[in-house]
């Protein structure tokens, strides 16, 4: 729910995005706790009921995809990032436990993980498009250098690529899509 409201994720990716990018032996979950708790307090979550905002939680799973080979899931797991491993939790005590189980909950840590995934990558297609626009703000000011115009045509390029993926747009239908299957879901539950 949090995932596609307002600006509280946008801050937390932007807060947390250097210690995730470290390898997953050096993550120290206390950090990453007080940077949820700056995000919290920096974004508009910090004005949600408290009892909302208390539950949220960070995991760090250490499970890795099993692959066919024992060496290779060691290797796998020791090549791993804090990306691989970072869950935003949000803890469900009774009576709401009896509606979202263990099952339920593990569902939507991998609905999460997907998600979290495409934010990723929609956040550094920004970064991507803000450091082009650098790039071509620094060449336009020496136009008469011979690199310009190849640069500038490499950028366009790189531009009009750019805007053919459209993460926001696919997250947005992700998030939608899920939404209303649930909801309809539950509706024929009734």
């Amino acid at each position: 729910m949090l995932l596609g409201q307002g600006d509280f994720i946008q801050h937390l990716l932007e807060l947390i995005s250097a210690d995730l990018n470290k390898p997953s032996h050096s993550i120290v979950r206390h950090n990453l706790l007080g940077i949820l708790e700056s995000a919290i307090r920096s974004s508009n979550a910090q004005y949600d009921d408290a009892d909302v905002t208390s539950r949220l939680d960070i995991r760090l799973s250490t499970e890795v995809e099993l692959s066919s080979d024992e060496h290779s899931h060691h290797q796998q797991a020791a090549n791993n990032i804090g990306w691989d491993m970072f869950t935003l939790y949000y803890v469900v005590n009774s009576p709401l436990d009896t509606i979202f189980s263990e099952d339920a909950l593990r569902v939507y840590q991998r609905i999460f993980k997907h998600l979290w995934k495409l934010k990723r990558v929609d956040a550094m297609l920004d970064t991507t498009w803000m450091k082009h626009q650098e790039l071509a703000r620094a060449f336009a000011q020496n136009r008469k250098n011979i690199l310009y115009n190849r640069f500038a045509s490499i950028l366009h390029k790189c531009n009009l690529l750019r805007h053919e993926v459209h993460f926001s747009y696919i997250s947005y239908l992700f998030r939608w899509y899920i939404s209303v299957t649930t909801f309809n879901t539950i509706l024929c539950l009734r």
